[in-house]
């Protein structure tokens, strides 16, 4: 079940931070209800920690569209440990 059907069509409910962390993508690719789509707005307005995260959320997404991949050098040590996790929980799915 996406978020886009969590709530019926005329529920006046208020959003809840949780709510808007679920709603986060239906809201960027506008498949949000239009009367959900009025109360995610009416809690980022007025939420001092949502408000800020979405802001963040969203420049993070136009920046990475507008640079592309953006290279990272990463400790040798992690890309190890992420190989050996990775290999060791998902190699045998493959098959």
């Amino acid at each position: 079940m996406t978020a886009l059907n969590l709530f019926k069509k005329g529920s006046r409910r208020l959003l809840n931070c949780e709510d808007v962390n679920r709603f986060i993508v239906d809201y960027l690719e506008e498949t949000i209800l239009p009367d959900t789509r009025d109360r995610f707005e009416a809690h980022l307005a007025a939420c001092p920690t949502c408000g800020p995260f979405f802001d963040q959320y969203r420049q993070t997404i136009m920046l990475t569209r507008e640079e592309g991949a953006i290279p990272v050098d990463l400790p040798p040590e992690l890309v190890e440990v992420t190989l050996h996790f990775l290999r060791e929980h998902y190699e045998d799915r493959d098959s």
